[in-house]
């Protein structure tokens, strides 16, 4: 049987790897994002989904952002690009790409078209004392 040894440099690292964590149990309670796997065309190759996860790297130069999600007992890095219609509220008000820091959980609305999913929608979930998402 494997061991899975983890060392943290920093608390930075740390609070990533909790982080990470707390997505994973987040994803068991919120709705599965569609598989995008199979490579369809037409209407079913952009179906829309959503999902909650934590956001692992913001490009505001490629316009794009990697999230990281649990999808059954894994996780799943994600890349979504940021299209012109994209939405994003952060702090229950209008926001800003550039308010958008890695760590932070997000839910995401995206439609997959043409083998990219693009975001429609991105939100900031402010973790409540608890720890948990509200």
């Amino acid at each position: 049987m494997a061991r899975l040894t983890l060392i943290f440099r920093s608390s930075t690292t740390l609070a990533a790897a909790a982080l990470l964590v707390s997505v994973a149990v987040l994803a068991q309670s919120s709705p599965q994002p569609a598989s995008h796997s199979a490579q369809a065309s037409g209407p079913e190759a952009a179906a829309p989904g959503m999902l909650t996860a934590t956001l692992w790297s913001v490009d505001l130069k490629a316009k794009e952002i990697r999230v990281v999600t649990g999808v059954g007992h894994a996780l799943r890095l994600m890349r979504l690009t940021l299209g012109e219609g994209c939405q994003i509220r952060h702090a229950g008000a209008a926001g800003r790409p550039e308010d958008l820091r890695p760590g932070g959980i997000v839910r995401v609305r995206y439609r997959g078209a043409g083998g990219s999913i693009a975001a429609q929608s991105i939100e900031t979930v402010a973790l409540e004392p608890g720890g948990g998402a509200p």
